[in-house]
């Protein structure tokens, strides 16, 4: 949900409560995520932290999420202002998709690809959606092609070319979601390098990581007998020293690093419980792990091995749908380690943190974001 606040002054608290503690106040026109309510108060997240607003004070926004709104004229143009007599910032072709922000009079604010401005509703046709549709279910973002229209040429330097690639193979799908999430392109290709060196697939099969400390939590714990004979790890940090055995008589075995062996502790493990086993990995390019499937859109873990094992897009949309607002918040702030503590847990957070923000800074000014390619559908002017 996202809220407007319509007054000058609106005063956040740290309780639904005007006796907490005062956090800040907002200017009018701030945007919200809202997380929650309770009586006449609102949940927000607000200066990387969560404060309470008086609901009186916000206005919900019209949610993209909750409609499709498509242009129904030949050609439609796209104005700085709520008039016809304003600036002209492009044109869109019929049937375009478009996500409404607000609406003034008989304007509608429009967010299109990299485009911010006013359109006549006359022209636009909205319909009704499910709530929260998964990205994974919408034939409009599967239907994006992956490659951005002008790739990044001729890079010598070492340490940039896993990053280019990256870009190069899947930077129109990561610019147009980018866009929806408001986040700069460069941070998935800097999560992409450092998740899986932007691969999601090696000899044909996806890449996992096993974690033996999950399959713990999901089946060990209640088969303590079979679970120790062929998998072990630190009882303290416990996702570390990772070591497995088939057979309770050979030795121990590490086999993170090594797809093939990370596949055959999959295998096993699949065999006694394949639910528990699906969870317990991290899958391909953005390393999500299984038991986060519900969060990303999935019903069952088993839908998720199932897409991300036959397609890269899945992969993409996967992460783009794991990002909260925590997590948008930080990467909208540059804060990669506090990303980070969200993303990758908290254990390793400092050097995680430390990766991506490197990462991002060497990819980050090679991106031409205002690139738009021809599947678009929009044509800019000159002003």
């Amino acid at each position: 949900m996202r809220g407007l606040t319509k007054v000058k002054e609106a005063f956040l608290w740290s309780e639904p409560i005007e006796e907490g503690s005062y956090i800040g106040s907002a200017t009018d026109q701030i945007y919200f995520d809202v997380l929650g309510e309770k009586a006449h108060w609102l949940k927000v997240l607000f200066a990387n932290q969560f404060a309470w607003i008086r609901s009186e004070l916000v206005k919900q926004s019209i949610q993209p999420d909750e409609q499709q709104a498509f242009v129904s004229a030949d050609y439609l143009n796209i104005r700085c202002k709520p008039s016809g007599r304003s600036r002209k910032l492009g044109m869109i072709k019929k049937g375009s998709k478009v996500d409404i922000v607000s609406k003034h009079g008989n304007w509608l604010k429009i967010y299109f690809q990299n485009v911010l401005g006013f359109v006549h509703k006359n022209f636009i046709r909205i319909s009704a959606v499910a709530i929260n549709k998964p990205l994974s279910e919408d034939q409009f973002w599967l239907s994006i092609s992956l490659k951005p229209k002008k790739p990044v040429q001729n890079i010598k330097e070492e340490n940039l070319k896993n990053l280019t690639v990256i870009w190069n193979r899947y930077g129109n799908l990561l610019l147009h979601l980018s866009h929806k999430f408001k986040i700069p392109p460069a941070v998935a290709v800097a999560v992409f390098a450092i998740e899986s060196s932007g691969k999601g697939f090696i000899n044909q099969r996806m890449i996992i990581r096993f974690e033996n400390h999950q399959f713990y939590r999901w089946w060990g714990r209640d088969n303590p007998v079979i679970f120790n004979e062929h998998f072990s790890h630190d009882q303290n940090k416990v996702w570390q020293y990772h070591q497995f055995r088939p057979l309770k008589n050979l030795p121990w075995e590490s086999f993170h690093g090594k797809q093939a062996r990370e596949w055959d502790v999959f295998d096993f493990a699949r065999k006694l419980n394949e639910t528990a086993a699906m969870k317990s990995i991290s899958m391909g390019l953005p390393q999500i792990m299984g038991f986060n499937h519900e969060k990303i859109g999935y019903p069952s873990v088993q839908k998720m091995f199932n897409n991300f094992s036959k397609d890269i897009r899945y992969h993409i949309l996967g992460f783009f749908e794991f990002l909260d607002p925590l997590m948008l918040t930080a990467l909208r702030n540059g804060d990669f380690k506090q990303f980070a503590k969200f993303y990758n847990g908290p254990g390793q957070a400092d050097y995680y943190g430390e990766w991506l923000s490197t990462a991002y800074s060497k990819i980050v000014h090679l991106i031409k974001e205002d690139q738009i390619e021809d599947d678009t559908n929009i044509y800019r002017l000159t002003a």
